[in-house]
């Protein structure tokens, strides 16, 4: 019986530790696109026993990408922008205490992005001290050629096989609301071009349909 009891109580504890502790956790695509967009999702972990009426996160991007507002879920109580910092501030509350929820955002990203961009961030709640970001930090860019993600959401899907099709007779085509007409942008181009032939034609089309459904 000892035993038993000794055991439930060391369970407690253990339990106690495990969700007493605030914490924020980021996780990043495995890649960007320029330009493009990426989604970002924050993890955040509140005390369970003790739960917090407010929450500051402050998020800050690599210059020049932006936080698409609208996409910010869910809504904070408030929000600031530093530009100097390219810096996003969230606040959220809540009178009956704050339980565990994840943020999620998409943020824009500006054309003639190159190599490995970084993420930091904080989490303050209560009397607690600030909390750094874990998880994901930095992201790098995708490979140049042949992803077949046209339009840089991050999917190859039905969307990119319309595009590439457009540029391969030459057509104007709409990537992120900016129109872009032939002759198109190394960028674009290389996205396109799956079979490394430096021609985007129907031989492309095909090949970016086939990995939109999975051949």
């Amino acid at each position: 019986m000892k035993r038993l009891i000794y055991s439930v109580a060391f369970l407690v504890c253990l339990s106690t530790a495990l969700f007493s502790q605030s914490s924020i956790t980021r996780d990043l695509p495995e890649s960007y696109n320029s330009p493009g967009t990426v989604d970002v999702e924050i993890d955040i972990m509140t005390d369970m026993f003790n739960m917090p009426n407010g929450a500051v996160i402050m998020e800050t991007l690599p210059a020049g990408w932006q936080v698409i507002d609208t996409s910010v879920s869910p809504a904070p109580f408030s929000k600031k922008y530093y530009p100097e910092t390219n810096t996003y501030k969230w606040l959220y509350f809540s009178a009956s205490g704050l339980w565990p929820f994840t943020i999620s955002y998409s943020a824009s990203v500006p054309a003639g992005e190159t190599g490995t961009k970084y993420f930091s961030g904080t989490l303050k709640v209560s009397d607690e001290e600030e909390i750094q970001a874990v998880g994901d930090t930095s992201i790098g860019q995708a490979q140049a050629g042949g992803s077949g993600d046209i339009n840089g959401d991050t999917f190859t899907d039905i969307s990119d096989v319309i595009l590439c099709l457009r540029m391969s007779v030459g057509l104007e085509i709409n990537v992120n609301e900016t129109p872009y007409s032939s002759p198109y942008n190394d960028t674009l181009n290389g996205l396109a071009n799956m079979n490394g032939d430096e021609y985007v034609d129907i031989s492309d089309v095909i090949l970016i349909l086939r990995k939109s459904v999975g051949l």
